[in-house]
């Protein structure tokens, strides 16, 4: 067994851990002998990475798979989405930049990618990130939580990387998605990449269901174009514009 095999059930996770850290402080207030979520994800990678080094140190060189791990997720992600150099895509809820760095890798000098998110000190780190990168292709925004701050008409794609079930529960979604549509050229895209509930173990949220994602998406004017099951911990949604 690779060490692949032992961390790919949290690759999808480990993209943007940050985004988690929401649902582990509500876990807390209901129940404070209860461990976060992302420990409960880490810890039986922890005790299988133990297994197979037959080491009593799980976290020795943990960081290291865990970075392969999502190089591999966040390849899996682009590869569906034929990103090609020239094109403009945005990051929405970048954080501090993991996926947009690849964006910025995929469309070259020619293309453009816009990072924003709603804190300020992300987007600078970002911005530190993109430069010592040598990156002169990304576009760091900070935008609010209903203003997504896209220039009109401007992008091929748009991308929310777990971040549909956070404007859900912010019910900030209906204004977000409105935001986004002007901000899309001419057969563009809106892509959501949202946790799958049962393929990572626990029964799903009624709230952050793929109904509720697809209602919510046809209500704010969204057809879904295609879904992509393959990842192990993720659901890709491809919407396009109704007509």
């Amino acid at each position: 067994m690779s060490v692949m095999d032992i961390v790919s059930p949290i690759i999808s996770q480990a993209i943007s851990i940050h985004f988690v850290l929401f649902s582990s402080k509500e876990q807390q207030h209901e129940n404070s002998s209860k461990k976060p979520p992302v420990m409960q994800y880490l810890a039986p990678v922890e005790h299988a990475c133990r297994e197979h080094s037959g080491s009593g140190s799980a976290t020795a060189g943990l960081g290291a798979r865990l970075q392969q791990a999502r190089r591999v997720a966040a390849t899996g992600k682009l590869d569906t989405l034929n990103i090609r150099p020239g094109m403009c895509v945005a990051d929405v809820g970048a954080g501090t930049g993991y996926l947009t760095l690849r964006l910025a890798e995929r469309v070259g000098p020619t293309g453009t990618v816009y990072a924003t998110d709603i804190r300020r000190d992300r987007m600078e780190t970002l911005a530190r990130k993109a430069r010592e990168a040598g990156f002169d292709n990304i576009i760091p925004l900070v935008i609010s939580d209903t203003d997504p701050g896209l220039p009109l008409a401007s992008c091929h794609l748009v991308i929310l990387l777990h971040v549909i079930h956070i404007v859900i529960k912010s019910q900030d979604a209906p204004a977000l998605l409105a935001g986004i549509k002007p901000a899309l050229k001419e057969g563009g895209r809106l892509i959501l990449v949202h946790w799958d509930g049962p393929k990572m173990g626990y029964p799903e949220v009624e709230a952050y269901s793929k109904e509720s994602v697809l209602n919510i998406m046809k209500d704010s004017g969204f057809e879904l174009e295609r879904m992509e099951t393959f990842l192990p911990r993720d659901t890709i949604f491809i919407f396009k514009l109704k007509r």
